[in-house]
């Protein structure tokens, strides 16, 4: 049995309102959100997601900083108090304006509970077009 990696945490602070942003469409389907949590529990040995804290409140500084976040033509947000406050944890993971939604369970009705604290998808106000090779 693989052992997981230890979480280290930023210790970043969430004194302002933590706004993060999941990029894509369907980033909150059953299917990859079950996918998501399977690699982190890998890694982490916990059900999670990752997300993109907003600088500011800022989509458009985190799309400059953050290339993933950037190339997605649709994302959702959701505040970090909104999320805590559905059972959600979040924790501020894996370097800068990374942080991973803890979920205890991949249930539907989990995944249904946590969709309904994001946003709809909407047009992502950073998005840069990426040039195929």
């Amino acid at each position: 049995m693989d052992i997981p990696e230890p979480i280290q945490l930023r210790g970043a602070s969430t004194a302002s309102p933590l706004l993060v942003v999941r990029g894509g469409e369907h980033a909150l389907d059953d299917a990859l959100v079950r996918k998501a949590c399977q690699l982190t529990r890998a890694k982490w040995g916990f059900d999670g997601i990752s997300v993109f804290e907003a600088p500011n409140g800022s989509i458009e500084e985190l799309s400059k900083r953050n290339q993933g976040i950037a190339s997605r033509l649709r994302i959702r947000t959701a505040f970090g108090e909104d999320l805590r406050h559905a059972g959600f944890p979040v924790l501020d993971t894996a370097g800068d304006l990374h942080w991973t939604i803890v979920l205890a369970d991949t249930e539907s009705s989990t995944l249904d509970r946590l969709r309904s604290v994001f946003s709809p998808p909407f047009d992502n106000p950073g998005f840069v077009r990426t040039r195929k090779r």
